[in-house]
């Protein structure tokens, strides 16, 4: 139903209206993932490859791509963006950035920055919440009965499809202590058994010559989005150091220049980080 609505509205043209009275905007465009992969059932964080071409496609024709540096150099200097001004981000730093998205940016010459989880770029780790959907996939595939682990995995005995049920327990799991989560985690990979290789081509982060390749195009730049994801608001002070500024400082030392941007893990102001972490 809202497809068709969709598809109606954009029929009528409503989408060229909306786009003429929001002219002198800026277009966030925020991505995670791009597959070449089916996933079923699909997984939020990853575009299929030929949604994302027809996306980049239609921004490059309908919109004024700005570089990350173009678009802060308007904002500090306080300058009019120009018309229909897009600007697009990745975050996590996920692998399939480099094997799929990128030759499709750099045919339509489209600029973008993606923000780097610092100590998982150059390993074969997974972030959690993405290793969580693949786990409750397979077991819920393969009829893993998980629910006596934790009152959070109660919900795995109803009659809701995996992208429900997966959103209703990722939520509550972003809230636990670090401890706690990762103790779930521990528990749940000693019952249900995937292999992580046969994911890491989406799941993986990227190595750091495919950042420095990126970055040599000048097409690609990077920021930071802390050094394991953790939300700030779930951070005592004292580690403030270690998932803001160190990172910030290996990247910086990493591309030989200053690194600017900074991406909030989940990123609800009051929610997953206040005023006080901007500073």
């Amino acid at each position: 139903m809202k497809h068709a609505l969709i598809r109606f509205l954009v029929y009528c043209q409503i989408d060229r209206l909306f786009r003429f009275i929001n002219r002198n905007a800026v277009l966030v465009v925020m991505y995670h993932g791009v597959c070449r992969r089916d996933y079923f059932p699909p997984v939020w964080t990853q575009l299929p490859e030929e949604k994302f071409v027809r996306q980049i496609k239609f921004l490059k024709e309908n919109y004024n791509i700005l570089t990350m540096k173009e678009f802060i150099t308007c904002l500090t200097e306080d300058r009019e963006f120009p018309e229909r001004s897009a600007l697009i981000t990745f975050d996590d730093g996920l692998r399939n950035n480099y094997s799929v998205a990128f030759p499709i940016l750099s045919e339509y010459r489209v600029p973008a920055t993606i923000f780097l989880t610092i100590d998982f770029i150059g390993t074969d780790r997974i972030l959690w919440f993405d290793e969580l959907f693949l786990l409750l996939r397979k077991a819920l595939t393969d009829g893993i009965d998980c629910r006596d682990m934790d009152e959070v995995f109660q919900i795995l005995e109803s009659n809701k499809n995996v992208s429900e049920i997966y959103y209703l327990i990722v939520e509550k799991m972003k809230r636990f202590t670090e401890g706690k989560r990762c103790h779930l985690m521990s528990a749940l990979r000693s019952r249900v058994n995937i292999e992580n290789s046969d994911f890491i081509e989406d799941f993986g982060l990227l190595t750091w010559e495919q950042v420095r390749e990126m970055r040599e195009t000048n097409l690609i730049d990077f920021g930071v989005h802390t050094a394991n994801h953790r939300i700030l608001t779930n951070l005592k002070q004292g580690e403030w150091n270690s998932e803001i500024i160190e990172p910030k400082k290996k990247l910086s030392d990493f591309l030989v220049e200053d690194v600017v941007t900074f991406c909030y893990p989940n990123g609800r102001p009051e929610i997953d980080f206040d005023y006080t972490h901007e500073n």
